[in-house]
């Protein structure tokens, strides 16, 4: 599959795709972060999925297929490693979403992750886009996530300006985010 210099995937051909182009895995509910606008309800009672049987499921998934891998904090897993590694092993693309407040804590995992070219891509759901910049990544391929009516258009205009690679979401109005819609104006 040839890929574009911008790190997008582009597949030549006609037809209909007997498999899956991506595939989003949330593979833990863990996370110590306590976001008040999180949809995914994480938090420090949440539970690691079982990664064996992912590998088994996708086992017929052929190479090139991108897996978008999140939580929680998936960093938390103990066992991402071993599984990013049967994933690079089939050719699969792995993506990672952490939160920005993990990724200094992280940062040691996170490097090692990229170094040994595990993850292909990383993204992160920012935080605070005053103390973003402390961050010590050399990967070219970090995007980060702003929230529409979380963030700001100067968030925005600050990380495109300094950083590069921005990915807009739409604000999610389910799990607690339902509580933080209503608290705060959106």
């Amino acid at each position: 599959f040839p890929s574009h210099d911008r790190g997008s995937k582009i597949r030549e051909g006609h037809g209909i795709s007997t498999f899956p182009e991506s595939v989003d895995l949330k593979i833990t509910d863990y996370c110590d972060m306590n976001r008040s606008f999180c949809h995914e309800m994480s938090d420090t009672q949440g539970k690691h999925s079982n990664l064996n049987l992912a590998t088994r499921l996708w086992d017929n998934i052929p190479s090139g297929v991108e897996i978008a891998i999140g939580g929680g904090n998936p960093l938390e897993h103990p066992g991402l490693e071993s599984f990013l590694s049967v994933c690079k092993d089939r050719g699969h693309i792995c993506n990672l979403t952490v939160n920005q407040g993990h990724v200094e804590r992280f940062q040691e995992k996170l490097k090692h992750l990229i170094d040994e070219k595990l993850i292909y891509g990383l993204g992160i759901s920012v935080s605070d886009v005053t103390t973003l910049f402390d961050i010590d990544l050399k990967s070219g391929n970090i995007v980060y996530h702003l929230i529409l009516g979380v963030h700001t258009y100067l968030d925005y205009s600050i990380i495109k300006d300094r950083r590069g690679k921005v990915l807009l979401l739409g604000y999610k109005n389910y799990g607690y985010g339902q509580r933080y819609q209503r608290t705060n104006e959106l």
